[in-house]
């Protein structure tokens, strides 16, 4: 059952927000870019852009394991 208010109302922004969902943690500019190339004005362009453009490992989220 999904809860009135939690996803946007507009099927436009629905896709968008599955969109960044899918990318959200990736590690990979191109995944950026192709968000940025769908959504240039989207609700998540000024993060994509500066998650495109930063290195690979800035972009990681891994911990190193734990010695």
């Amino acid at each position: 059952m999904l809860l009135a208010g939690i996803l946007p109302k507009n099927s436009d922004e629905q896709y968008e927000l599955t969109f960044w969902e899918s990318i959200k943690n990736s590690n990979y500019a191109g995944d950026y870019e192709a968000y940025l190339k769908q959504y240039p004005n989207g609700r998540f362009a000024a993060l994509a852009r500066a998650r495109s453009r930063a290195p690979a490992r800035e972009r990681s989220c891994r911990k190193e394991p734990a010695a």
